[in-house]
């Protein structure tokens, strides 16, 4: 979670001040401290050696690939150089993608194999669903992530078509 919230709160500083869900309640966070962006930097690259190690070393080849892929996402939605939150629509589907792919990490440290049939697991379903919910959250941000400068969902398309798009999924 470290990797995902942590490294995100830290590259989302500016957006996050103006972020009246930010400020006014705890249910979507906080905004951090940026006396704090190194120790959580920090602790998202330790969580991600010892989860990448562990899965290295105790986890079939197929399983290694998923958290691979995992925890570059992770990164990548948040951190430079793809920071894939200033993407428009990349940034809804990405959201989604950290979904499945969590869920698949289960699926394969299991021992289900990537193949042609994991494509009817249920789990799938969940990504579609964050992919939706990540637009909807995103029209509800959209004056907050315009004011700190930010391309997303919402300030490229606006609000509507971004509720639609979330709707359409």
């Amino acid at each position: 979670m470290i990797v995902v919230f942590g490294v995100n709160d830290v590259y989302d500083h500016a957006s996050d001040l103006r972020n009246p869900r930010k400020v006014a309640d705890a249910l979507k966070g906080t905004v951090l401290d940026p006396a704090l962006h190194d120790i959580v930097t920090l602790s998202a690259w330790i969580a991600t050696s010892i989860v990448m190690a562990a899965s290295l070393l105790v986890s079939r080849p197929p399983n290694t690939v998923v958290v691979g892929a995992l925890l570059t996402l992770s990164w990548q939605y948040s951190a430079p150089p793809f920071r894939f939150k200033e993407r428009p629509v990349l940034d809804s589907f990405s959201n989604g993608a950290i979904v499945d792919l969590a869920y698949l990490s289960g699926y394969t440290a299991g021992g289900g194999k990537l193949e042609q049939d994991m494509l009817r697991l249920r789990g799938h379903v969940l990504a579609l669903c964050t992919t939706a919910a990540h637009a909807l959250g995103a029209a509800v941000d959209v004056d907050a992530d315009a004011a700190a400068g930010q391309s997303t969902i919402a300030t490229a398309l606006g609000p509507r078509l971004a509720i639609a798009f979330g709707a359409a999924n």
